[in-house]
């Protein structure tokens, strides 16, 4: 197990972001309970402190916000103009986490789309 150098950015979708979803995915309505119960991880740089923590959040918000809404709609015309920290934060639960370990003993796999 290895300890990775990253601070790991949880976020679970609230109420906002699935009343956006329902009328952009037309399975969406039926897909409610795994949408609500999905959750994101995404990796930003180790912090030392909260204040720093909340800086790099701030600088990567518009990035996760725009990554969670191309997963369910890839027309950015249909995206809210808002996306900044408060937004991300007015439609999912996000949480920051400082410690993360690697599992797993082989080298990581980047999928780069």
């Amino acid at each position: 197990m290895k300890f990775v150098n990253r601070t790991a950015v949880v976020i679970r979708p609230k109420k906002p972001f699935l009343e956006w979803v329902a009328p952009t995915d037309p399975d969406a309505q039926g897909h409610v309970d795994i949408i609500r119960d999905r959750v994101a991880v995404y990796l930003g740089e180790a912090t030392e402190s909260p204040e720093a923590e909340r800086r790099a959040l701030q600088r990567h918000a518009r990035m996760i916000f725009e990554a969670e809404l191309e997963a369910w709609c890839r027309d950015p015309a249909t995206w809210p103009q808002r996306r900044g920290p408060a937004m991300l934060r007015e439609w999912f639960d996000v949480r920051t986490e400082s410690v993360v370990y690697d599992l797993v003993d082989h080298e990581l796999a980047w999928d780069n789309e």
